[in-house]
């Protein structure tokens, strides 16, 4: 390890070879080793190739290996020659399986591998996943299609150059071959300088170095083609790892989404701590990192480990995580890890556990079932400020365990309205779901088979009754309703009422509405089934019943809707009439008041509104109708 450095890295890949001699290397021309001149990327040599007006190849055997399943393997290469475009098979990596030797093209005089150095011709780290293969290549030997992915015998590169080798020498050289899928692992105590020790450590020409996974791009700025794992799960060592302000990039390789992520782990013996970003107060972050996955290449957060002891992300920004984020759901620990002031852009679903999440926003999810996981194992106990925003699809939240959660400052925009599929809330635990909603904003919700919803956000809703000379009137009656369809409450909508021993039964498709509502039924031939305030009893997600009078005629004809309705009131002393109300998202309404049942009487009033779900207090003047 550098001497200068507090992390230590380590490799988890498989080496093929370092390229350090000739044995056990085929080639079409040479190779020839070279330990200088040019110097090779990983101590002690390298092989080159005199690679004239044509392409040439070389590869290492290695006993039969299955690389069926998709597996990254990483080759550093350095082109001196004129080069060939990549679609042309400018530089390949090659695949043997004893009678088929295919090369698939992966960069060339347009296209560069992942280097340390941004100017001019040098070593370049070529990766390619076996599992989503360029569909460019050349079969060097035998044909693609008969290539056995299940028995590789051996791997290297192509090259292939537009004009001869000036001076007759060695243009194109081959260093250390390695795959795997895990990556590096990165141990030790750092503080704000996470990433640049590890770049530093990957670009070291030692023996074993030469990562080919992390490289600095500018200051503060890193490129990544690997996943990294965060701390010691096999031992018992303790690891300190944070940074500050610092940018991190999945580089685009085409590789499948599922290649690249992070893990952070612990032990039971030895403390660990990831931080990225600094702390503010005690529920608020600065400082934070950002992690970029550019669209289409995929990446993953794991900090679901049991042993490990603190997550802390303050101030971050994550883009484009489409596999997800899974954090701990461990009794003791989890509550230990704290993300503040975070954003989760275009990322698939958060499993937050048991962890402290606040003041963190989740925009454009990616999994239509919700941005963020409430299940059996998820505590809301320290879950506040959340922010959700929709690109116009899927859901902020998925419940999948029955239960009563609290929405503690929870605020949305661009969902829609109750029963869509771009409601905020998707309940598909198979049963009853009760949100208590404490400040912030009522969600709309969305009920799966056997499922259904119980929103209680209680505000209230006041009218203040008087007449011309300001004085209260007493018994006036009171009602308030859906005013339009934009809200979340059924307004007018299409129903039939049959009805047997005085009980009413609404089919109304998906009304959203839950038991001690009340509704307002108009159109029906049969005035025993009109009127307003009807308090109904929700049997599924489709019909309710509420009482009626008399024996009227079954089924009821008209033309018969439902509207939800929010008070059905009389007022009382002091003219006032009030109605706990359970909102759910902004809601348009209308009321009217009438008061005609002794001298004097009054006109009747109406009054309108574009949103009641925060509650009303509106004073209501009468005017004399006699």
């Amino acid at each position: 390890m550098d001497e200068s450095l507090t992390v230590t890295v380590t490799d988890t890949r498989t080496t093929v070879s370092e390229a350090d001699s000739t044995s056990g290397w085929t080639a079409t021309d040479g190779p020839s080793l070279f330990t200088s001149n040019p110097y090779p990327i990983e101590n002690t040599g390298s092989l080159g190739m005199q690679v004239s007006n044509e392409t040439q190849d070389l590869y290492y055997g290695i006993s039969s290996l299955d690389m069926s399943s998709g597996i990254l393997t990483y080759v550093w290469t350095l082109p001196q020659g004129i080069m060939d475009t990549t679609a042309n098979g400018g530089v390949g990596v090659l695949f043997y399986d004893g009678s088929n030797r295919i090369a698939y093209h992966i960069a060339g005089s347009d296209k560069a591998g992942f280097r340390y150095d941004s100017t001019g011709v040098t070593w370049q780290c070529q990766i390619i996943d076996t599992g989503n293969l360029p569909s460019n290549y050349t079969a060097r030997a035998g044909s693609e299609s008969s290539l056995d992915w299940s028995a590789i015998t051996g791997i290297g590169a192509m090259y292939k150059t537009l004009v001869k080798s000036v001076g007759g020498v060695e243009n194109c050289f081959t260093d250390v071959i390695r795959y795997g899928n895990n990556g590096l692992t990165v141990t030790g105590t750092v503080t704000t300088t996470l990433f640049d020790e590890i770049a530093t450590a990957d670009k070291s020409n030692a023996t074993g170095k030469a990562y080919g996974i992390c490289r600095k791009l500018g200051a503060g700025l890193y490129g990544l083609q690997g996943p990294i794992t965060f701390g010691d799960n096999s031992g018992t060592g303790a690891s300190t790892l944070t940074d500050t302000n610092t940018t991190v990039v999945f580089e685009d390789r085409s590789l499948g989404t599922d290649k690249y992520w992070f893990k952070v782990v612990g032990n039971s013996t030895g403390s660990t701590t990831f931080r990225m970003g600094t702390l503010v107060g005690t529920e608020h972050g600065t400082d934070g990192c950002t992690f970029i996955c550019p669209s289409g290449v995929g990446a993953s957060f794991t900090a679901n480990d049991s042993d490990l002891q603190y997550l802390k992300l303050y101030g971050c920004v994550f883009r484009g995580f489409n596999q997800g984020f899974d954090l701990s759901t461990d009794a003791t620990n989890g509550p230990n890890h704290e993300i503040y002031d975070c954003s989760f852009v275009g990322c698939a679903q958060i499993d937050i556990g048991k962890t402290k999440f606040k003041n963190n926003n989740i925009i454009s999810t990616t999994d239509a079932t919700g941005g963020l996981l409430i299940s059996s194992t998820t505590s809301l106990t320290n879950v506040s400020g959340l922010s959700f925003t929709s690109d116009g699809t899927g859901h902020a939240i998925y419940i999948t365990a029955t239960g009563t959660y609290t929405f503690t400052d929870f605020s949305y925009s661009g969902y829609g309205s109750t029963g869509t599929t771009d409601a905020v809330v998707y309940n598909n635990s198979g049963g009853a779901v009760t949100i208590n909603v404490v400040g912030g904003t009522s969600p709309t919700y969305r009920n799966g088979s056997g499922a259904s919803t119980t929103i209680n956000n209680a505000v209230t809703l006041k009218l203040t009754v008087k007449d011309p000379d300001g004085e209260p009137i007493v018994g006036a009656r009171c009602m308030i309703e859906a005013g339009d369809d934009t809200g979340s409450a059924p307004f007018e909508e299409s129903v039939t009422i049959t009805s047997s021993g005085g009980t009413a039964t609404v089919s109304h498709s998906s009304h959203g509405l839950a038991t001690g509502n009340m509704v307002n039924i108009r159109g029906a031939d049969q005035p025993e089934y009109n009127g307003a305030g009807k308090v109904i009893t929700v049997t599924d997600a489709n019909t309710y019943t509420y009482t009626i009078s008399g024996s009227p005629a079954s089924p009821a004809t008209g033309t018969i809707t439902s509207t939800q309705c929010f008070m059905s009131e009389t007022t009382t002393t002091g003219g006032v009439a009030t109605e706990s109300y359970n909102s759910s998202g902004t809601q348009p309404y209308r009321g009217r008041v009438a008061y005609a049942s002794n001298s004097p009487y009054y006109k009747d009033v109406t009054f309108s509104g574009d949103d009641c779900s925060g509650g009303l207090d509106l004073p209501i003047q009468m005017q004399l109708d006699e």
